[in-house]
C-alpha cells in the first residue's frame, strides 16, 4: 500500500468524515487517490461520513492509515451514543468486522446483521448534506488548530445546542439561509468560515435565549457518546426505564407525561405513531420522538433522562444494577411474538400475575398475549384463577381466519397485530398465518414494485423531456446532474439520482448529454458569435467558449462551424 507524506491525528470529537477530508487535503489529490485505489475502493462516497457498514476494502483503507474498522467506529463515529442504549449481547455475536461490539438493534426492534442503515440512524444523502456546526467551536478550532472541522457531538439526534458552548447549532447560513455544506458526490467538505454572501460563520447570530431542557438533552447525549463499549444490553435499560416509570413518586408515570412534563406540550402527528415537540421560539428545531414506550430507543431514553432529571451517570450506573438483577428480573413479554417471547407457560404465568398485581383494576384480558396464551394452552390453571371466565365462548378459528383476510383487505398490516382475533390466530392457528401472510406479502410486494416501476418510467420520461429542454434553451453549457434535472421536477437530490440510477433511459440520456459536452458549448459558442455578426474561426470559438484551443478541440471547433453554416 501507497505510503502519505503527512497523516494528520483525529481532532477531539472529530466525525469520520471529516477527519478523512483532512487527510485528503493535506496529501494532495494524487496521493490520496492512488491509496483509495490501491485499497480497491473505486471513490470514497459522502456516505463515508458517520457510521458506515463493514467492507474489507474499507478496512484496508484504514490499517493503512493507521487504524481499524472497530477503533474507528467506536473513536470517529456516533456509534457508542447508539451502543449505549441500542445494544445487544455480545453473546448473541458482533457486529460485522468488528470482535467486541455487539450487535445494535435496528427499526420495529430488529437484529441488526448488516448495512448500519437498518438502525434507522445512519446519515441518509439529504442528512448527511445537513450538518450541524457551533458558531464558538469554529472559531476556537481556527483559533487554535489552524482549520475547522465536524464534530460528532453536534450530529446526534435531537441536539440543537453545542455540549460544550451552550450555544445554538446552525445547518445554513443565518444570513441568507445557504447551506454550510456544498453538495458533491465524494467526501464532505469541511465545513466554511465565510459564506458566499460574506457572513462569518463563527459570529453567533443566537438572540433567543437557550432552552434548558434542550440544552441539558444535548449535553447527556453526548455524555451517551463518550461511554464507549457498554457492560449492559438493550434489555437492561429497558428495565431500568420501566422501573423508574412505575416506580415514581411524582406524577410523572407514563413514558408520554414525562416527556411532555420535560418539553412541553406534543403535536401527535398523523400517523400517531410519533410526537413532536418544538423548541420554544425556533419554528425550525423540532424534536420527533416515538409515541409509544414499546418502540422508544436512544433519543427517548435521553429524553426520559432530562424528564426525570437524570445524568447519564447515574443511569449508567442503573443499567449496570439491572444486568446484575439479570437473573431475578421476569423478562417483559412481547404480546405479538408469542413463539419466542413465551418461553414457556410458567413464565407466563408468571409473568401475567406480575401485571395483575402492580395494576389490579385492568382487566385480565386487557394483557392480550398473555391472555390468549394461558387461555389455550393452560386452560386448566386460567380457569381455576379466572373462574368467571368459564362458559364464555370463543370465536373459531375459521371465523378468525375470515376476519383477519377481511381486516387485510381493508385496513392492510397496520394495526392487525392488536386485534382480537390476531392475537388468538397467534396463539392456536400460527402454522396457517406464517403461510398465508408470507402469500400475502409477495403478492403485496409484487404490486408495490410494478407501481413503482410505473412511477419511475413516468417520472424518467419527464426528466427526459426537461433534459431535451434544458439542452435547447441553456446558457454556456455545463455539466447536467440529477439534481440540477431533479429541480425542474421539484425532486431533491437523492430523489433524483435514484431516479437516474433505476432508469437505463435516463442514465443513458444524462450520459450522452455529458459526453457532449465540450460539442455543446462549442456549438453555443459559434451561435452566440454569428447572432452577434462576428467571424466564426475555430480560434474565436474556442476563445468565446473559454477552451483551450488545442489542436483537438479546434477540429471539433471547426465541424461545428461547418454545421451551422451547413444549417443556414
Amino acid at each position: 500500500m501507497a505510503v502519505l507524506p503527512y497523516l494528520p491525528a483525529p481532532y477531539p470529537d472529530e466525525i469520520f468524515g471529516s477527519w478523512l477530508k483532512r487527510i485528503s487535503l493535506h496529501n494532495s489529490r494524487g496521493a490520496w487517490q492512488v491509496l483509495v485505489e490501491e485499497s480497491g475502493i473505486a471513490a470514497i462516497q459522502a456516505t463515508f461520513f458517520d457510521m458506515v457498514s463493514y467492507d474489507p476494502r474499507l478496512d484496508r483503507l484504514l490499517v493503512a492509515l493507521g487504524t481499524n474498522y472497530e477503533s474507528t467506529m467506536l473513536e470517529l463515529s456516533t456509534m457508542p451514543y447508539w451502543l449505549a442504549f441500542n445494544s445487544l449481547e455480545l453473546s448473541a455475536g458482533s457486529l460485522p468486522g468488528t470482535r467486541s461490539i455487539p450487535r445494535l438493534l435496528g427499526n420495529k426492534g430488529r437484529i441488526l446483521r448488516g448495512a448500519l442503515h437498518a438502525v434507522g440512524i445512519a446519515r441518509g444523502e439529504r442528512k448527511a448534506r445537513q450538518l450541524r456546526y457551533c458558531c464558538e467551536c469554529l472559531a476556537e478550532n481556527h483559533s487554535e488548530l489552524g482549520e475547522p472541522y465536524w464534530h460528532r457531538s453536534h450530529q446526534l439526534p435531537n441536539v440543537f445546542y453545542c455540549p460544550k458552548h451552550g450555544k445554538r447549532l446552525y445547518v445554513s447560513c443565518p444570513a441568507c439561509n445557504e447551506d454550510i455544506v456544498q453538495v458533491t458526490s465524494s467526501l464532505v467538505a469541511l465545513p466554511r468560515l465565510i459564506c458566499s454572501c460574506g457572513f462569518d460563520f463563527r459570529k453567533d447570530r443566537q438572540k433567543i435565549p437557550t432552552a434548558p431542557p434542550y440544552l441539558k438533552l444535548a449535553q447527556i447525549s453526548s455524555h451517551a457518546l463518550s461511554n464507549g463499549l457498554p457492560s449492559w444490553s438493550h434489555q437492561d435499560v429497558r428495565s431500568y426505564f420501566a422501573e423508574l416509570i412505575s416506580s415514581s413518586d411524582q406524577k410523572i408515570n407514563k413514558y408520554i407525561d414525562a416527556l411532555v412534563s420535560a418539553f412541553g406540550q406534543s403535536r401527535e402527528l398523523a400517523t400517531q405513531k410519533k410526537l413532536e415537540f418544538n423548541v420554544p421560539n425556533e419554528p425550525d428545531m423540532t424534536m420527533s420522538l416515538n409515541r409509544h414506550y414499546s418502540a422508544a430507543f436512544s433519543q427517548e431514553f435521553c429524553g426520559l433522562l432530562v424528564a426525570y432529571d437524570l445524568p447519564f451517570e447515574k443511569a449508567r450506573a442503573g443499567f449496570i444494577k439491572c444486568k446484575g438483577e439479570e437473573g431475578k428480573k421476569i423478562k417483559p413479554i412481547d404480546r405479538l411474538d408469542l413463539s419466542s417471547a413465551v418461553k414457556s407457560t410458567e413464565l407466563a404465568r408468571k409473568a401475567l400475575l406480575e401485571k395483575l398485581a402492580r395494576n389490579p383494576k385492568e382487566p385480565v384480558a386487557s394483557h392480550k398475549g398473555l391472555y390468549w396464551h394461558l387461555r389455550f394452552n393452560d386452560t386448566e390453571w386460567f380457569l381455576s384463577q379466572f373462574p368467571n371466565f368459564r362458559g364464555r365462548s370463543i370465536q373459531s378459528v375459521a371465523e378468525d381466519r375470515r376476519e383477519i383476510k377481511r381486516y387485510l383487505q381493508e385496513k392492510g398490516e397496520k394495526g392487525l397485530n392488536r386485534t382480537p382475533f390476531m392475537m388468538r390466530a397467534l396463539a392456536r392457528d400460527k402454522d396457517w398465518w406464517l403461510n398465508y401472510f408470507e402469500n400475502y406479502k409477495q403478492k403485496k410486494n409484487k404490486r408495490v414494485q410494478e407501481a413503482r416501476n410505473k412511477l419511475i418510467k413516468e417520472t424518467a420520461g419527464k426528466m427526459i423531456s426537461a433534459l431535451n429542454d434544458l439542452l435547447k434553451n441553456e446558457d454556456r453549457p455545463e455539466w447536467i446532474t440529477p439534481r440540477r434535472l431533479g429541480k425542474f421536477l421539484n425532486l431533491s437530490s437523492p430523489q433524483a439520482q435514484h431516479l437516474v440510477r433505476n432508469s437505463p433511459e435516463l442514465r443513458a440520456a444524462l450520459e450522452s448529454a455529458n459526453k457532449d459536452k465540450l460539442r455543446r458549448q462549442l456549438r453555443w459558442a459559434a451561435r452566440q458569435l454569428r447572432l452577434e455578426g462576428r467571424y466564426l474561426s475555430p480560434y474565436t470559438v474556442c476563445i468565446f467558449a473559454k477552451l483551450p484551443t488545442e489542436r483537438e478541440i479546434s477540429v471539433i471547433a471547426r465541424e461545428v462551424i461547418e454545421q451551422i453554416q451547413d444549417e443556414d
